[in-house]
């Protein structure tokens, strides 16, 4: 006979950090608070659901962060998440769970923004916020709130952006794209092949790669061209392959967005009294 338990409760608050943030950085609030208690009663947890990944008991909290102004909107990265301090109403520290959930760990390095996972069941995606969540062991069962969540994180962000149109890039096979911004952005970008039926696109690019925010195919009007999108990095150079969805017209061109003027923020977060599940 298989038996189970488990607990998902959901909670939302609305506090905000602390004092006003300086004007460089954007505000943060605590937008939810999710607690999982799981306990597999199974003699072999690693059968179950959530054990087939995590097997046994598991109890986490996860506190999503909201930032949002102007150094949020520029953001299209974020990571080395500290945090400082972390406890419950009845004296209990939380470990950190870095990494969990996650595909990427933004505790020890830089992550792409995507706002379309960030805000999936959003019916807009807001371009001026980001959200960020925190892992962590779950707190006291009679715990009310968390006294205190104190951190920070970095911000990867771009002052100006910049398009550059190529013509006729599907005569460009086996040619470097010359181009005076790229020249000055230090960011080389080579057509390696292109295929005859598909009109499948395959780039290398390297140098000052975090420059390229991106790369996108469009038709003579500027009208995107829907594509797959196949990347890979080795040795300082990257390979991205733009693999068309619908019909290209040969005069297609390619666009390039680049970023200028970048810059780390740092932003701080202090909470208090936030209300849990």
């Amino acid at each position: 006979m298989v038996s189970g338990v488990a607990v998902m409760i959901l909670a939302l608050s609305t506090l905000f950090a602390g004092d006003p943030p300086a004007e460089a950085k954007p505000t943060v609030r605590v937008i939810t608070v999710h607690e999982v208690r799981h306990k597999d009663l199974r003699k072999n947890p690693a059968q179950s659901q959530l054990g087939s990944v995590n097997p046994g008991a598991q109890e986490i909290l996860e506190v999503t962060i909201e930032l949002a102004g102007a150094a949020a909107a520029r953001a299209e990265k974020y990571g080395f998440v500290q945090i400082t301090k972390v406890e419950d109403d009845q004296g209990k520290a939380l470990k950190p769970r870095e990494g969990f959930g996650m595909n990427t760990n933004p505790h020890d390095r830089l992550v792409d923004v995507d706002r379309e996972s960030m805000f999936f069941w959003e019916k807009t995606k807001p371009n001026d916020k980001l959200r960020v969540t925190l892992y962590f062991d779950a707190p006291a069962r009679s715990s009310k709130a968390l006294k205190t969540l104190t951190g920070k994180l970095k911000l990867f962000v771009i002052k100006e952006r910049k398009e550059v149109i190529v013509a006729d890039i599907l005569s460009m096979q086996g040619k470097t794209i010359e181009n005076d911004l790229l020249k000055s952005a230090g960011l080389i970008i080579k057509v390696t092949k292109v295929e005859d039926k598909s009109k499948a696109v395959t780039f290398e690019t390297s140098g000052n790669q975090d420059r390229l925010l991106e790369l996108a195919l469009v038709d003579a009007a500027g009208k995107g061209i829907n594509v797959a999108t196949m990347t890979m990095t080795l040795g300082g150079k990257t390979s991205r392959t733009l693999q068309p969805v619908e019909t290209v017209p040969v005069d297609a061109r390619l666009k390039l967005t680049i970023g200028l003027g970048q810059e780390t923020v740092e932003v701080p977060f202090s909470f208090t009294d936030i209300p849990l599940p």
